[in-house]
């Protein structure tokens, strides 16, 4: 599960790569005009729900797809939502 940031904005894209997430920001960089940072990524076991249920609890400052407009405050919590169920077995939230 990785963050991505999109320049200066802030706006962040949450999504999930299943091996080389390197490549998936190229890939999403060839797509941007925009300078594309990751700033986060944890491995887990079930990338997929994790990633389903950030989506869901953030729906409110989806921008577009995958895209959430953040303030600082709640770019620190997602990040410490997502160490915190990597970490777990599958209890999400």
């Amino acid at each position: 599960v990785y963050i991505v940031k999109c320049g200066d904005f802030n706006l962040y894209k949450v999504g999930v790569s299943k091996s080389k997430p390197k490549q998936r920001l190229s890939s999403l960089q060839s797509g941007c005009p925009f300078p594309l940072y990751m700033i986060e990524l944890h491995y887990c076991n079930y990338y997929s729900l994790l990633e389903s249920e950030i989506h869901k609890r953030y729906k409110k400052y989806n921008k577009m797809g995958e895209w959430f407009e953040l303030t600082d405050a709640q770019l620190l919590c997602l990040k410490s939502e997502i160490e915190e169920q990597s970490t777990k077995q599958i209890n999400l939230f």
